[in-house]
Order: structure tokens, then sequence, then C-alpha cells
């Protein structure tokens, strides 16, 4: 409902079929001319994004990435336990309770929950350590500050880019929403050796630009 006004309705549709392409749920509310229209959209997280055709790794980078954007924007992220956790749909679930919203709502084995995090081909573990890294290099920097600046840009359609800055660090998020590889060249207002925080990779520069690129659904924060 809060995407109401904000997305086309054709968009909206698109989310629902995607939704229900992914073994999701929609539950949908009575409006007064007796017509019915979706109010939410009852699917975990990560298969919200997933896509079949896609190998699971860019699955992995892609669902990171989203985080990685609600993450460095302005303001305090939320994190719901699941997604942290890389969790799926719970079908089992719905059919015990009969309730949409139980699909997202597992309640968790410890023991078996440790067993897969600890497994490093497991989905949890990918997802988990790629999140513990994210927000612990989130919660070391200042330009993060839920009060710093921010300036979004507009680079290419296919990048959700801005800035935060906070006192004397500066940082350049850039998120690749597609699934094509991407280059970009900017000017270099960072430093001179500059660096992604997340892979701890050196960016290139010549002749006091950037060249950056980035990988089918790849997040750089770049100081």
């Amino acid at each position: 409902m809060p995407a109401k006004g904000i997305l086309k309705d054709e968009e909206i549709d698109y989310l629902v079929e995607h939704t229900l392409k992914n073994k999701g749920l929609v539950s949908y509310k009575s409006n007064p001319d007796g017509s019915k229209s979706p109010y939410e959209l009852n699917i975990n997280y990560f298969d919200a994004l997933y896509e079949e055709s896609e190998e699971m790794e860019l699955n992995i980078r892609k669902f990171v990435s989203a985080y990685a954007i609600a993450s460095a924007m302005k303001g305090v992220p939320g994190i719901y336990i699941h997604s942290l956790l890389g969790s799926r749909n719970y079908y089992e679930g719905v059919k015990r309770t009969g309730m949409n919203r139980t699909i997202n709502r597992e309640k968790l084995d410890y023991d078996k929950l440790e067993k897969e995090i600890n497994n490093p081909e497991s989905l949890r573990h990918k997802i988990f350590n790629a999140m513990k890294n994210m927000l612990k290099i989130r919660t070391a920097h200042k330009a993060f500050n839920p009060k710093a600046k921010q300036k979004v840009l507009f680079l290419d359609d296919r990048v959700f880019s801005f800035i935060r800055e906070y006192e004397n660090e500066k940082l350049l998020v850039l998120t690749n929403v597609s699934n094509e590889k991407i280059t970009l060249e900017l000017e270099n207002t960072l430093s001179e050796s500059p660096i992604d925080l997340l892979s701890n990779k050196s960016i290139e520069v010549n002749n006091n630009k950037l060249i950056i690129r980035l990988k089918p659904y790849e997040t750089l924060w770049i100081k």
C-alpha cells in the first residue's frame, strides 16, 4: 500500500506477477466498488528478488546489494532477521497456520541454523557473512552517520548512486541494479588512492578520473 502514488499501477502489477511467479502469495483488500486490489506481497525478501534464470551467486549479490543501498542511505536501516540469516519462503508454515504472512516467519532450530551458517557452501553462510561484513564496515565510517549529508547522483540509469559526507569523510556509493557489466569514468573528488571498502580493492585512477568497473548487481562503497 505505501507504494500507491509512487509506483505506477503497471509497476505494481509487475511486482504482483513476479511475486506469484516466485511462489509467493498476495493478500488483497476489498474496495468500496466491490473489486479487490493487492494489499501486501507475502514473500521472503530473497525470493522476492530471486531470478531462476540467473546463477545463485548472482542472486546472492543482488540480495546483498539491495540491503547495501538501504544500509548506505541517510537514516538508520532496519534489517529483518530472516534476511540477515538468508532464509527462503516457508511454505510449510503457511499450510499449518493458513496465514500468508507465515511465509517469512519461520521459527528456526538453533542447532540446524548454526550448522548451516558454519557451512561455507550454504546460502545462509554466504548471505550472513556478506551482510555481517557490510554492517561492520558501515559502523566504522562516519560518513554513514544518520546525520551525514546525502547527495543523489544521476550517472547511469542502471546505477543507483549517491554521496555520503560527514565531517572529514566522504564516500561514493554505487550499486549496479542491472545484470550487465558497467564501466564509469568520474571526476575524482575523493583521494589519490581510492578504495572500495566492501572488497578492500583499489579503484583505478587515470588523469584524475575514477575508472569504475561494476559487475552485475555489484555495490561499491568508495572512499
